[in-house]
């Protein structure tokens, strides 16, 4: 797999918020792929049994900001197979 990033920002609503977080959860619990929407873009990754975890809470004036971030190794699927899949693509139909 080609190293990759993507980065998005928007304005959510409090429970859309929750709502993704939950979704990560799901996924994570559930052993799944993570399927991400990045805006018109979608990411599938592959996530290890494993993981490393940073959370960060910062307050300066009237903001507060909560950062985290999650990282692990590439999973390996068998000895001649490929590490984690990524693929972007547009988001599906609602």
């Amino acid at each position: 797999m080609s190293d990759f990033k993507h980065k998005h920002k928007e304005q959510l609503s409090r429970q859309a918020a929750g709502d993704r977080l939950i979704a990560i959860g799901t996924a994570l619990t559930g052993g799944a792929d993570l399927d991400l929407e990045l805006g018109e873009q979608r990411a599938v990754v592959a996530v290890a049994d494993d993981l490393r975890s940073e959370l960060e809470v910062k307050s300066k004036g009237d903001r507060v900001k909560i950062e985290v971030e999650l990282s692990w190794a590439r999973p390996q699927f068998g000895a001649d197979a490929p590490s984690a899949e990524h693929e972007a693509r547009p988001p599906a139909a609602v």
